[in-house]
């Protein structure tokens, strides 16, 4: 299969442009051309804080108490069953435990599975494990065997707002 490459700031416009008339696009390709995929916010249930990438995405916090455009992630599916998260700093990914968002092409290692519990949703990484906002303590991880209230996410909308009712 082929990857979609991102270089710098990821600029949808530019890969949809780069796209239009393109024969044997990948299905990551026709995801992004088609404009299938939605902006949205991750929030930390623990803490109400927002999921935002430090340090160039070599890692995650969800320790952002105020919306910003690096709180913004763009989620789509490429795999049925499963969901990629790209920030402005590159795909959503789990190395082992640690949580990155610096990856430039999407392969298994970006696919999680959405667990929903009630109004929350948990991340099922590659590993197995779900993914965890160290309740905006450190660096969050996937590496928590069960759903519990640090491993629980809202996924707002584009403009930050917390969802009414969680």
């Amino acid at each position: 299969m082929k990857k979609l490459v991102i270089t710098g700031t990821l600029a949808v416009a530019a890969v949809v442009g780069a796209l239009v008339g393109k024969q044997n696009a990948s299905k990551e390709e026709q995801v992004f051309a088609a404009g299938r995929f939605v902006e949205v916010t991750l929030i930390a249930n623990a803490n109400q804080r927002f999921v935002t990438p430090r340090n160039r995405g070599r890692s995650l916090r969800a320790n952002a108490s105020r919306f910003s455009n690096a709180a913004i992630f763009r989620r789509c599916s490429v795999v049925p069953g499963t969901v990629n998260f790209v920030a402005r700093t590159g795909f959503l990914t789990c190395d082992g435990i640690r949580l990155r968002a610096n990856r430039r092409t999407a392969g298994a290692n970006e696919d999680f599975v959405l667990v929903t519990s009630g109004r929350t949703q948990g991340l099922r990484a590659n590993n197995g494990r779900f993914v965890s906002s160290e309740r905006g303590r450190r660096a969050m991880r996937c590496n928590r065997r069960n759903l519990n209230a640090a491993e629980r996410f809202i996924q707002g909308p584009r403009n930050g707002v917390i969802p009414v009712g969680r």
